[in-house]
């Protein structure tokens, strides 16, 4: 499998369900892996919208997000790809903004097994605190994918390892 800008970034009116459900092992790593969560129980859900960010309570924070991730109840995570990556440029948490003045990269493009990447990221967040870290990006594994409810075939699986640091008046790691 191989992503790309045109065929995987999130564009405004797409959705996607997330089912939530007890922790499962995610598996091997490597080609050609077979992941069979068919007796997955889902004990609850929800569904995400991408939207246009202009559309949103606080988008003009966010000038140069190409979409935003709404998530119902809890506000928008505002997405760039004007470097030709999906970068994480900040987030409306109804009202308390995060804004990032070094973005963070979400997904690289283009994305096959075997990409890695490593993103340092950096901003602001409420109450007067900053935020650091790095982020760590990994397609190590493609495969075919078995689900409760059938079977996708080139999956690409991508890991990302997020370590930040909050700095308000005490220090959250």
């Amino acid at each position: 499998p191989n992503l790309t800008m045109g065929n995987s970034a999130p564009q405004p009116g797409e959705s996607f369900m997330t089912h939530f459900a007890a922790w499962q092992s995610e598996g091997a790593s490597g080609a050609n892996q077979t992941w069979d969560f068919s007796n997955l129980v889902s004990d609850s859900s929800k569904t995400f919208n991408w939207v246009d960010p202009t559309m949103t309570p606080n988008g003009a924070s966010f000038p140069t997000a190409d979409v935003a991730q709404e998530d119902p109840g809890a506000g928008f995570v505002y997405f760039d790809y004007g470097n030709g990556d999906m970068e994480y440029i900040g987030a409306d948490a109804n009202g308390l903004l995060v804004e990032q003045t070094d973005p963070e990269i979400n997904l690289k493009f283009p994305c096959t097994f075997g990409t890695t990447w490593t993103d340092t990221q950096a901003g602001t967040i409420p109450f007067g605190g900053t935020r650091a870290g790095t982020t760590n990006g990994d397609a190590d594994a493609y495969g075919t994918l078995i689900l409760p409810w059938g079977t996708v075939t080139d999956v690409l699986r991508v890991h990302l390892a997020q370590d930040y640091t909050d700095n308000i008046i005490i220090t959250i790691d």
